[in-house]
């Protein structure tokens, strides 16, 4: 059995290879395709940590299309939002200008409302 696994690996070996922290390495030997042999000894193994490394890259992969789609969903949304209600140029009375036929009041001063 151990003999498909590829060649044993020691932690230093595996946090200089991958380019990451013993700490990391210490902290979640099974990510890093680790297995306990001994009372605390941990052997890692060529092939479970391409397995598992693996398996990460594509989760980290289903999450990213996953965050992709939500973030367009909410494109078209706000641009659907934006044709159904324009922001400029759509008339109406808002910032408008008052219309010449009302006749100012005779008391404000500035001839306005």
């Amino acid at each position: 059995m151990i003999d498909g696994l590829g060649r044993a690996m020691t932690r230093d070996e595996v946090a200089r290879e991958l380019g990451v922290g013993l700490d990391i390495i210490r902290a979640n030997p099974a990510m890093f395709g680790g297995v306990k042999v001994s009372s605390g000894k941990t052997v890692f193994f060529e092939k479970l940590i391409v397995r598992n490394m693996e398996a990460l890259n594509a989760a980290q992969a289903q999450e990213s299309e996953r965050n992709n789609r939500v973030v367009r969903q909410n494109h078209d949304r706000r641009e659907a939002k934006g044709k159904a209600f324009p922001i400029q140029g759509g008339g109406g009375d808002v910032g408008g200008v008052i219309p010449a036929t009302v006749p100012a009041r005779p008391d404000s001063r500035h001839g306005l409302w």
